[in-house]
């Protein structure tokens, strides 16, 4: 993972094998804690991001059109996402009740 990360340098300044560490360091210690929680309760939603973008698109529409959400099309022809934040607001609040 990390020579995936660092081959697709951008050029930025912290594009470097210490500052990926510690991203993988924070990503463990305060990340992944909260990812398996909701994942214990249930309540965590996976996507395969190692698709085409269209194929990820479909996949959260599916996700949040579940949720409430609607999809909205555009008169370019593209479509956005529209969620509820009320609805969503309740979800979490409800989650961090119990």
């Amino acid at each position: 993972m990390e020579r995936r990360l660092l081959n697709r340098n951008q050029g930025r300044e912290d594009d470097n094998i210490c500052t990926v560490r510690k991203r993988f360091e924070v990503y463990r210690e305060s990340t992944l804690p909260v990812v398996e929680y909701y994942k214990s309760k249930g309540k965590l939603r996976e996507i395969d991001a190692d698709k085409p973008a269209k194929e990820i698109f479909e996949a959260v529409k599916v996700v949040f059109t579940e949720s409430g959400g609607n999809i909205q099309n555009r008169r370019d022809g593209s479509e956005k996402v529209n969620i509820q934040c009320n609805a969503w607001k309740m979800a979490f609040k409800k989650s961090l009740v119990g």
